[in-house]
């Protein structure tokens, strides 16, 4: 790798992230960006609300998934008590959340994304996550966003 330098990220105005956001360059022609297989370009109703902690209580017919709910080892959700929250059923807006919908963070964990096993009808997302408007190629993308690309050592 080379090094790069404060004078250089200045001057070729690079930007400092972290490691989350990475880029994966194939050297093909072919290539399309997620958005091209999503059905419609994405809206901020599909986007999470955030219901704030205040609306947070012990026990609850109604749920919060928050981000970390993404976890890179996992397909489906993780569900624990820091990632699934009891909330207020006044606060809760539903998402429709469906089997096989794809959600991805766009916070913390950016570009984490898993899959949903069943329907979860009484769960909202966080402001964190995104659902994904997608019905074609929805395992082909899940796919690619699930797989570990590790650049190789050349000996």
């Amino acid at each position: 790798m080379p090094t790069v330098t404060f004078r250089d990220i200045v001057r070729l105005k690079y930007n400092l992230a972290p490691c989350q956001l990475t880029i994966l360059d194939i050297p093909n022609k072919n290539t399309i960006f997620v958005r091209d297989l999503l059905d419609r370009n994405l809206r901020f109703s599909d986007r999470g609300l955030e219901v704030g902690s205040i609306n947070y209580i012990s026990k609850s017919t109604h749920c919060f998934i928050r981000a970390k709910a993404l976890q890179s080892e996992y397909f489906l959700p993780f569900w624990d008590t820091e990632t699934v929250i009891p909330i207020r059923p006044q606060v809760f807006k539903n998402y429709n959340l469906k089997e096989d919908d794809l959600l991805i963070s766009r916070d913390s964990n950016i570009g984490e994304a898993i899959i949903l096993d069943k329907d979860y009808s009484n769960y909202m997302i966080s402001g964190a996550l995104y659902k994904l408007p997608i019905t074609k190629n929805k395992f082909y993308l899940f796919a690619f966003l699930k797989r570990m690309f590790q650049q190789e050592d050349k000996v």
